[in-house]
């Protein structure tokens, strides 16, 4: 009769045989932990991070939507404001639509200019220079979103660059107190952009009057819709004693 040959695991003791089951346990494990386990995990903490990213913006647009009315009432008061400030600089400026202001400047105050200097366009502004020099900084609201989830953006809005000009009347004068009250309140409401850059005032004891020192600056602006409009010359008298209309000094009015 043939005897059956002994088995590998026979000689095996049941303590080696829990010893190896133990190890196969753990083999197993660490197997499903590095193949399995572990990437799933990496994929749902990306998938954490995504949502977490995802309900950040949510928040963010929710906000956004409760905020548009207000934005989108103080964009529309900014291009007004802008529009109103801008119209009120010509396209250009000439000599003769200077002395065309000062003419007009002298018929409807009575100030009397007895001397003139004209430094005409001199450049105090420009946008693109400035900005490649980086002289001046723009501020730019952040209209993008701050999650990384992708999203269309919003078009921002540009505006041409711009070149503003200054052109320098200085001219000495005499006058009543009341012909330059006239006289400034003139230059403060006249439809394009002017203002006093300096003016030196002092009694004058032969007429009882003021004589003084103006630096008028006259204001233009390249870049911007405005267009240069040539001065209408009707009505602007010459004379001998002064060049921009046949008036008399307030010295001779005193007299």
């Amino acid at each position: 009769m043939n005897k059956k040959k002994p088995s590998a695991l026979s000689n095996v003791t049941e303590r080696d045989k829990k010893l190896l089951f133990t190890l196969g346990t753990i083999l197993v494990l660490a197997l499903s932990y590095f193949f399995a386990f572990s990437p799933n995990q990496e994929k749902a903490d990306e998938v954490k991070t995504l949502n977490k990213e995802k309900q950040a913006y949510v928040t963010e647009l929710d906000g956004k939507i409760a905020n548009e009315p207000t934005k989108r009432a103080e964009i529309t008061t900014f291009k007004n404001d802008r529009e109103t400030i801008l119209a009120k600089f010509p396209g250009g400026m000439t000599h003769e639509k200077a002395i065309k202001i000062l003419a007009d400047l002298e018929k409807d105050t009575d100030i009397f200019s007895s001397q003139v200097t004209l430094a005409v366009n001199n450049i105090f502004f420009n946008q693109a220079e400035a900005r490649t020099n980086g002289t001046v900084q723009v501020k730019n609201e952040n209209i993008a979103s701050t999650s990384s989830v992708a999203v269309v953006g919003v078009a921002e809005e540009t505006y041409p660059d711009i070149v503003g000009y200054k052109t320098i009347l200085t001219l000495s004068f005499n006058c009543t107190d009341e012909e330059l009250t006239k006289a400034l309140d003139f230059i403060n409401e006249y439809e394009d952009k002017m203002s006093v850059e300096s003016i030196t005032v002092g009694y004058d004891e032969t007429t009882g009057g003021l004589v003084g020192t103006m630096n008028l600056c006259m204001f233009a602006v390249e870049g911007v819709d405005n267009e240069y409009e040539e001065p209408t010359t009707e009505g602007v008298d010459l004379g001998v004693v002064n060049i921009f209309g046949a008036k008399k000094s307030t010295a001779n009015k005193k007299k």
